[in-house]
């Protein structure tokens, strides 16, 4: 939910509106359409505030655009800009609930307040008017807010049931689940998630059940936690590191697999393109007091020798977020996914020419796409005989029927009958070992 709105809330709600544009017209994530369209007057208020109108638009905006539709004769708006109005103040109604009295004003005064939109100002004010003074339940249609592309693959893949169980999943935020630092401090993680105000997971994570900023929170500026889902923090356990062994993290940011790693005692050297990510990545691990040697820069291109073990998260299309980036099936298509399979399968080549014999290599993706999960790793050991496929030892309920992980989003149920408790990030990982010698080749 966004934080309670003033009704002249007028930086926000335009500043929502073109980040929202942005993020269509560009293809752009929505950080990355916030920082483009920031207003220079905006408050860290507003800036709380778009983000929160922005991610319920795109969370909920099947359904937002089937109840406009409704209440539009003609059809929704061919101007972006009118367009974007009505979405984000649709979203302020509907998901955020915002009284409709200072939504209407406010995109009123807003359109009218542009020359290129005040021409709209009469269909904004009774559109929204009349969404506000009759709103319509956003659970009628289950799977109007996933767009027809994606919908169509989770149906064949899936099925109607499990495909609205997804959908139900990314209707809300994501949850904040804590991974707590190895070896574990003098507090079971029963007494940690009393602490911080949590429930244990099966996982062993921490999932919060508030809503507040982490760096308020007990035992964060000791670093005896770190932020990362759950399902994200299963590769590492699958990987089962060593005290003192030396293990490469490929595309390693945001970082948390590495912290898991480096706290397990294991010689880490983590690789990823993205300069930034890696100097947040640094700052984290300097508030855990954990060490890695982290190199920027392509993986594919980084120095190959031999590892005891490699762990591969690699880039891909990233369905099993929704939750986090509600914009994302809406700025990606199905054209997307073949170029990140093939970017996969050359990492995952490059990857196992950095495996030593008897090294293990974890393959995972954040993505409910067989191809970039079950069908890659699958196409790999075809090609690669050198290697054997191990069990991924989690939990039977999130393995396929070849053994590796599979977490599909509902997979994780709602905690105290509160559905907003529930869910996961969806992840697909595999954990493959390079044969020894003659006699280990032909397992």
């Amino acid at each position: 939910m966004a934080p309670p709105a003033p009704r002249d809330s007028l930086t926000a709600r335009l500043w929502a509106a073109n980040a929202y544009r942005e993020v269509l017209a560009g293809r752009t994530p929505i950080p990355e359409a916030l920082r483009r369209s920031k207003p220079s007057a905006a408050t860290a208020f507003d800036e709380q505030f778009a983000a929160a109108i922005v991610a319920a638009a795109f969370r909920r905006r099947g359904s937002i655009g089937a109840v406009l539709e409704r209440r539009l004769p003609r059809g929704l708006p061919k101007d972006r800009r009118v367009a974007a109005f009505l979405f984000t103040g649709a979203a302020e109604l509907m998901v955020l609930g915002t009284p409709p009295y200072a939504v209407v004003d406010s995109m009123v005064a807003i359109t009218r307040g542009d020359a290129k939109t005040r021409f709209a100002s009469g269909l904004i004010n009774a559109v929204l008017r009349k969404v506000g003074d009759d709103p319509e339940p956003l659970g009628a249609g289950r799977l109007d807010d996933i767009p027809e592309w994606l919908r169509k693959r989770w149906l064949r893949r899936y099925g109607l049931e499990t495909t609205g169980r997804i959908a139900d999943v990314f209707r809300f935020p994501a949850n904040v689940d804590i991974t707590l630092k190895e070896p574990a401090a003098p507090l079971s993680p029963a007494q940690w998630a009393e602490r911080l105000e949590g429930v244990v997971l099966p996982s062993g994570s921490i999932r919060l059940t508030h809503k507040r900023p982490v760096h308020t929170l007990p035992g964060f500026s000791e670093g005896a936690w770190w932020v990362q889902d759950m399902a994200a923090a299963l590769p590492v356990k699958m990987l089962a590191p060593q005290k003192g062994e030396n293990i490469l993290d490929l595309c390693a940011a945001p970082g948390g697999k590495t912290a898991q790693l480096a706290a397990a005692g294991a010689v880490v050297t983590a690789v990823d393109i993205s300069e930034s990510r890696m100097q947040r990545l640094q700052e984290n691990l300097k508030r855990l007091a954990l060490d890695a040697t982290l190199c920027v820069g392509d993986a594919l291109k980084f120095p190959e020798s031999p590892f005891d073990a490699v762990l591969l998260d690699a880039p891909c299309s990233a369905t099993g977020t929704i939750r986090r980036h509600p914009e994302l099936p809406w700025i990606r298509g199905e054209s997307d996914i073949a170029g990140l399979v093939r970017l996969q399968e050359n990492l995952l080549e490059k990857a196992a020419r950095c495996v030593r014999p008897g090294g293990r290599l974890v393959y995972a993706a954040c993505s409910l796409e067989p191809e970039e999960g079950e069908e890659q790793i699958r196409r790999f050991l075809n090609r690669h005989r050198e290697f054997v496929r191990e069990e991924s030892g989690v939990a039977a309920g999130w393995r396929n029927r070849e053994g590796d992980m599979r977490i599909l989003p509902p997979d994780i149920p709602a905690i105290d009958d509160l559905p907003e408790l529930g869910g996961a990030d969806g992840f697909f990982a595999a954990v493959v070992r390079r044969k020894t010698g003659p006699d280990d080749l032909h397992k």
